[in-house]
């Protein structure tokens, strides 16, 4: 047993009457410094919690635009209330969206869309549940994909399609 410094050196795991080199020292004191910056981000969940984001997510919002042409309204109103709305009610009654609405842009500028068609869903569909549902859908219409096409491609008389856009809503906690 060694007795008083020397012991408590070897303890320690230090060697007997050495002195750690500057090196030594630089790399405990390093190694202090990583070890407090680890504790300092492991802690950091911890504080982040006592401040969090005021806004969770909600649901996404597709968000398309719908340019009218001159004289037009009565033909797209009629359109949206036939196809569109009908196909809207129809995904509501299987879940695939939450809610939809239609927005008239009263006083549109120019290049602005003069209808906002809007669908509300908590999630995108996969690819396989996109198939599906289309299978579905023109079940539901009676209607084969080309009579589909054919009818957006009939809209183009009396209006044409603006940009879409996928938001992201975000609620209050």
């Amino acid at each position: 047993m060694i007795s008083g410094k020397a012991g408590q050196q070897k303890a320690l795991g230090g060697t007997v009457g050495r002195v750690p080199s500057k090196e030594e020292k630089q790399m405990k004191k390093f190694g202090l410094i990583a070890v407090a910056a680890t504790l300092l981000f492991a802690a950091q969940p911890a504080a982040s919690q006592q401040y969090p984001n005021p806004y969770k997510v909600g649901d996404l919002w597709t968000v398309t635009g719908v340019h009218v042409k001159p004289g037009g309204s009565l033909k797209v109103a009629k359109d949206i209330a036939a196809v569109w709305q009908r196909q809207q009610d129809f995904a509501k009654t299987k879940g695939w969206i939450s809610g939809y609405k239609i927005l008239v842009n009263a006083y549109p500028r120019e290049n602005e869309p003069n209808i906002y068609l809007i669908t509300m869903t908590d999630r995108l569909a996969t690819p396989d549940e996109s198939d599906a549902r289309g299978v579905e859908m023109r079940a539901f219409m009676n209607m084969t994909g080309e009579q589909m096409q054919a009818a957006a491609a009939g809209r183009a008389e009396f209006s044409s399609p603006g940009s879409t856009s996928l938001l992201r809503e975000w609620v209050k906690r």
